[in-house]
């Protein structure tokens, strides 16, 4: 019986670390500090936002949008809107439109627009903001490419970090079950062990007194 309750208790120890844990990972990181205006956050918001837009329509990855990657992305969320019925009965635009749209987009009229350009062109537009288009160089590319893939390696180290720590959190829980179930069993077994003296010591009284009455 006291096994069962230990074993128990230390069940209910566990599944309760492993709950907080998981409600404490959900939970979202602060990003913004007190000192940010709503603009800098519509600013940081939109940028972020544009960022990754941009990278799902660069198709090759060479940090630039073409007028063809540009219309078949365009055309290819038009369609996957409409199978699933978010554009109801309204025409669907064609690649003329798109096009035209790309020109807008497409501010300083070379044909492609870089991931600058194109961030500041979603900024302008949104938050109401002239800003001038920059130029991007090769130099400053290969910059933002080594900032963003060591950030993927450091958020990588993070969460294996993260994982190993949850691992052992794990293991130190579970031996912590094995011990309250082994000293469990142990008291068990001592209590097994002292009656088994006291009915052995029983028996021997018994008999001693026996004895005495027969003499």
């Amino acid at each position: 019986m006291n096994k069962i309750l230990l074993a128990g208790l230390a069940l209910s120890v566990f599944f309760a670390g492993n709950s907080y844990a998981q409600e404490t990972a959900a939970l979202p990181e602060p990003t913004l500090t007190p000192e940010q205006s709503v603009n800098a956050m519509m600013r940081d918001m939109t940028t972020r936002d544009a960022g990754e837009k941009f990278t799902l329509i660069d198709e090759n990855g060479d940090d630039e949008i073409t007028r063809e990657e540009y219309i078949n992305f365009s055309m290819r969320v038009q369609a996957d809107k409409k199978a699933k019925g978010e554009l109801g009965e309204e025409p669907l635009y064609n690649e003329d439109f798109y096009s035209a749209m790309f020109d807008d987009v497409d501010v300083a009229g070379r044909g492609a627009v870089s991931r600058i350009e194109y961030i500041n062109k979603q900024v302008s537009d949104i938050l109401g903001e002239e800003i001038v288009a920059q130029s991007v160089e090769p130099a400053s590319i290969e910059t933002d490419e080594t900032e963003r893939q060591n950030a993927i390696i450091q958020s990588q180290i993070e969460e294996q970090e993260r994982i190993r720590a949850e691992e052992e959190r794990v293991r130190k829980e579970e031996e912590e079950i094995r011990k309250a179930e082994q000293e469990a069993i142990e008291a068990e077994e001592e209590m097994m062990r002292m009656k088994e003296e006291m009915v052995a010591n029983y028996d021997d009284e018994y008999e001693v007194v026996t004895r005495r009455r027969r003499r």
